[in-house]
């Protein structure tokens, strides 16, 4: 029926299941990730080799590889949970398109997948600017 929301698609208020605040989580979330990786692992690499972090072994890694691997596995995982809220979001808007709001959920269905692809490709940079890192530590 015209006019008629389903309460399955809307909350109570009657607004799409997806919330700007979400949207944006979704489509910055990526990048954001991507700029704090390269500007943590320029910093632990060249800090961490001059302050001597290089000779501290711990697990037969040195505090430097460490340090690295952690700031990897953070950044990617904020990438990544951009990535499935992108998706989740997606899948909540396509069941949500109502009469009056159609246009608005059809531009945070455009966002989702937008924001989809694009953490895609920044969890793939963030993963592949590590590899050249760990070959260069070996001068430190």
């Amino acid at each position: 029926m015209k006019g008629k929301r389903e309460t399955l698609d809307y909350d109570v208020a009657g607004t799409p299941p997806v919330s700007r605040a979400t949207s944006r989580f979704s489509l910055l979330a990526g990048g954001i990730a991507w700029f704090l990786h390269l500007i943590a692992v320029y910093v632990i690499g060249e800090f961490g080799c001059v302050a001597g972090w290089g000779e501290w072994i711990v697990g037969g890694l040195s505090m430097v590889a460490w340090s690295l691997i952690a700031a990897t596995v953070l950044t990617a995982a904020l990438a990544g949970a951009a990535a499935l809220t992108a998706v989740r979001s997606r899948k909540l808007l396509g069941m949500a398109l109502g009469d009056d709001e159609a246009v608005q959920v059809e531009n945070r269905a455009f966002v989702a997948r937008l924001a989809f692809l694009a953490n895609g490709v920044f969890l793939f940079v963030i993963l592949v600017q590590a590899i050249p890192i760990f070959h260069f530590l070996q001068a430190c």
